[in-house]
């Protein structure tokens, strides 16, 4: 029998991941496959995202296929998220995966029990299938409840994905009502957001994933983790936009299998304590504030000798 949750395959030029991840998707079936793929940037490009798109031809099973091929090169940012957008737009609820995001099989089931059990709970907008805690098991369930939606497989409802806007709209009052302090206690961590917000914003943070962390913030979401790392991100290395290190801790963790039915937390409270770990481990939230903090200090230190004056004795006006 077919999956009979949509789910949505993004790529652009690398085949061989894609190839990969289209082999997990061919076991299950699914009833209904969408499949973006960006224009190429350049004509040296195009040989290879052609080749990508030929993956379609391999579909062997009763499905039905939609693309989505734009025109002209979007670049990730936007062709990502409209991708996204294009598939709510079809569907009330599904599956995303990117190229470089290997799943293990029982992800799909995980994802088609929750977006059954939570589809009008208006509460949880994201179902992620990464793990980065390494191991750790956080409280009686299959799965736990945070602020972080990790994207490297997920799935979501359109009644979640149309808070999304990728301009940040409402960012200003967001940060001039000081909301942050709202989601995290740590002022390091409230400022590291608000600096990502700040750069999505103006335009400055070529990605579309913290658009849609801001959504989730500003909306009060929740976010479910599974309690085992269900998805394996493949693609570091680089070819990578943004994942360049191959030697990430986050690289190639390995998908494990998590049996349905599954069973349910006991209270739906986001786990403080793991989220304060990935804000360290994952985001580097304190780290990163700490030194772009120090790294003004060193600028303004340096302008002030050029200017032939003493920082010692110099007092910022």
């Amino acid at each position: 029998m077919n999956f009979s949750v949509p789910i949505l395959l993004v790529s652009y030029n690398r085949y061989e991941t894609t190839e990969k991840v289209f082999n997990i998707i061919r076991k299950i079936r699914p009833d209904r496959l969408f499949f973006a793929v960006d224009c190429p940037k350049e004509d040296a490009d195009k040989v290879k995202v052609d080749r990508v798109k030929d993956i379609i031809n391999k579909i062997d099973w009763d499905c039905r296929l939609e693309t989505f091929y734009p025109d002209k090169n979007l670049g990730p940012k936007i062709n990502v998220s409209s991708a996204i957008t294009w598939f709510f737009e079809k569907v009330e609820a599904g599956i995303i995966l990117e190229h470089d995001c290997l799943p293990d099989i029982s992800f799909f089931y995980f994802c088609e029990e929750l977006l059954e059990k939570y589809k009008n709970d208006s509460r949880i907008m994201h179902i992620g299938g990464s793990n980065f805690l390494h191991e750790q098991k956080v409280g009686n369930g299959d799965y736990f409840y945070s602020r972080y939606s990790h994207i490297w497989g997920w799935a979501s409802w359109r009644r979640a994905w149309q808070h999304y806007d990728i301009e940040m709209k409402s960012f200003p009052a967001f940060q001039y009502q000081s909301m942050i302090k709202n989601i995290f206690n740590h002022v390091l961590v409230q400022r590291f957001w608000n600096d990502m917000f700040l750069l999505c914003y103006q335009g400055n943070k070529n990605t579309w994933d913290y658009q849609w962390t801001y959504a989730i913030f500003a909306n009060n979401g929740l976010c479910i983790i599974p309690n085992v790392n269900l998805v394996s991100n493949i693609g570091f290395g680089p070819e990578a936009l943004n994942t360049k290190n191959p030697y990430s801790l986050l690289a190639n963790i390995p998908a494990q299998k998590l049996k349905v039915p599954l069973r349910h937390p006991d209270f739906m409270l986001p786990d403080k304590q793991s989220d304060d770990y990935m804000s360290i481990r994952v985001y580097r939230a304190k780290y990163i504030h700490l030194a772009r903090i120090i790294l003004k200090k060193i600028k303004l230190f340096n302008a002030v000798k050029r200017l032939g004056l003493d920082p010692a004795n110099w007092k910022k006006k």
